[in-house]
């Protein structure tokens, strides 16, 4: 009898929070689960500690039954730096000493930082782990690039996130006669959250009719208290961490969006907003360079220039129809280069070519005959 094997996808909770979670959830939306036949194996949690460990030692048992039975094509790891990695390598080790191939997945953007940060004999582990990968997947070139100065022998593919385009643009504040500037994300120095606020208090005072919502967890007395310090505290919302149809409803109601930080990958939060047609102001780097065209879909600043900072929030702020057109340019990218069919597709080919054409992707998902 035909045995029929499963890629096994692996991962944050699905209703976890940050992008990782949410490029997942995409896929899923997209239909990728069905298509490829994909058993999806949460690692990690959102809880207690105790939670924490359950999650990650029942993914765990299951990978090790299903490798054991024979039923793993692949093994499809999301992973990050730090503790994220290290979490993630037990299951990469559990694979390779199975002899099944692993694809990993790169998110974030501090891994480089981690790599040059960790003890030697961590980064011969690293660099190890990394090598034996059939296929590393990052998000941009720099990605790429960053992955080949840790080793040339490592075998990446570039391979954007993916965004469901909603049916139409953001309709803007309920209020006509406001502004809506919107930041969603961690409320931490590495997004550049305290820059934002400095940068918003510069010219909220001279414009009352400007807001800025702050969306995310984080620090939130430390955020209060800076707010208060600049005494902005009438013109600053600070909703918490939003999902769902309040995430989409935040974005529908912005006039701009706003993301100065100092370490991204490629972030769901930026494409999102673009898919809302919302023109958008964030930092050069990581990928966010080779998905923006400065000037013309997006504006692009140094982290940690303020001034710059304020100077781009100011001229979009007042000027409603450069908005307009960015928004409108916004759009049309993430529809043309980072639609969910597209960038799923470019999946499922990888997942053949990992295969050399043994899984049907044209039809059929690769719950194949291998043997």
């Amino acid at each position: 009898m035909d045995r029929k094997r499963y890629i096994v996808m692996i991962g944050n909770a699905l209703d976890g929070r940050g992008g990782m979670s949410s490029v997942v959830a995409t896929y899923q939306a997209g239909g990728l689960f069905d298509q490829c036949a994909i058993i999806y194996l949460p690692s990690h949690a959102d809880g207690t500690h105790l939670h924490k460990l359950k999650t990650a030692l029942a993914s765990l048992h299951e990978l090790a039954m299903l490798l054991f039975k024979g039923q793993v094509a692949l093994v499809h790891i999301h992973g990050a730096s730090g503790k994220s990695f290290w979490r993630k390598s037990l299951y990469i080790l559990l694979s390779f000493a199975l002899r099944c191939p692993v694809i990993f997945h790169l998110h974030g953007g501090g891994f480089r930082g981690f790599f040059r940060h960790s003890p030697v004999l961590a980064q011969k582990a690293i660099r190890r782990i990394l090598e034996r990968c059939a296929r590393v997947i990052v998000l941009s070139q720099a990605w790429a690039d960053a992955a080949h100065d840790i080793s040339p022998r490592i075998k990446t593919s570039i391979l954007a996130n993916p965004v469901m385009l909603p049916p139409s643009p953001a309709h803007g504040p309920l209020d006509k006669r406001q502004v809506c500037l919107l930041f969603l994300g961690r409320l931490e120095m590495d997004k550049g959250v305290f820059d934002l606020l400095e940068a918003f208090a510069r010219i909220a005072d001279s414009r009352p009719w400007l807001k800025l919502i702050l969306a995310g967890d984080g620090d939130i007395a430390l955020i209060k208290a800076k707010i208060a310090e600049l005494g902005i505290q009438c013109q600053v919302d600070l909703p918490g961490w939003v999902e769902g149809s309040k995430k989409l409803q935040l974005l529908n109601e912005a006039s701009l969006f706003v993301l100065p930080s100092y370490i991204e990958g490629l972030p769901m939060s930026m494409l999102e907003a673009m898919a809302y047609g919302l023109p958008i102001v964030v930092s050069r780097v990581g990928g966010i360079p080779e998905a923006v065209t400065e000037g013309k879909d997006g504006v692009l600043v140094t982290p940690g220039d303020i001034h710059s900072l304020q100077a781009e929030i100011a001229r979009l702020v007042d000027d409603a129809s450069i908005r307009k057109e960015m928004g409108r340019l916004a759009r049309e990218n993430i529809a043309i280069n980072f639609s969910t069919d597209k960038i799923l597709r470019k999946l499922e080919l990888l997942y053949a070519e990992i295969y050399k054409g043994s899984c049907d992707v044209n039809n059929h998902p690769p719950i194949a005959n291998f043997d």
